[in-house]
């Protein structure tokens, strides 16, 4: 029975989550001014895959030109933050709590959107890259022993996004 709660207190980070998913997050978010998501994806939209169906909602807030989605079925926020395009991708920066931001790609072909829901795993897949050696330059350094911030850099960054959204098809 020991075994199992040192196992679990190594494994489980000091504020609750499991640490050793935890993404890299980025110091900074992407300098473009921010598009209204509403414009680009209109303001309800069902997302489609082979195991899923979101219907989502899409709110713009005009004062911090914060795009906002919603489960439009229970009205809990799914994503919050900004977006903008670089190279025929969209990017979605999400600010954390801790003065951080997640960014996550998708993008639009036909009726396609591609990646809009996949912030958890491609941050996770960028951990990943980052612990093999890519993005050496963008890492910048551990905050403790655990915690690495990365530098947002579009350029450095999209051949990576742009393979990001493959795994994740769904139909608008």
């Amino acid at each position: 029975m020991l075994w199992i709660l040192l196992f679990t207190s190594v494994l489980w980070g000091c504020d609750g989550q499991w640490g050793w998913l935890q993404p890299y997050p980025f110091e900074n978010a992407p300098a473009q001014r921010p598009l209204n998501l509403a414009h680009v994806l209109g303001r309800q939209l069902t997302l489609t895959s082979a195991t899923d169906t979101l219907e989502l909602l899409i709110r713009f807030e005009r004062s911090s030109r914060t795009s906002v989605v919603l489960d439009a079925t229970t009205g809990d926020t799914l994503l919050s933050g900004w977006v903008t395009r670089y190279r025929g991708l969209y990017y979605f920066a999400e600010p954390r709590a801790d003065s951080t931001y997640w960014v996550h790609a998708w993008r639009i072909k036909g009726n396609h959107v591609q990646g809009l829901m996949e912030h958890w795993a491609q941050m996770l897949a960028l951990r990943d890259a980052v612990e093999h050696g890519r993005f050496a330059e963008l890492k910048r350094g551990s905050v403790t022993d655990t915690v690495v911030r990365l530098h947002y850099d579009a350029p450095k960054l999209h051949a990576f996004y742009e393979a990001a959204w493959i795994a994740a098809a769904c139909t608008a």
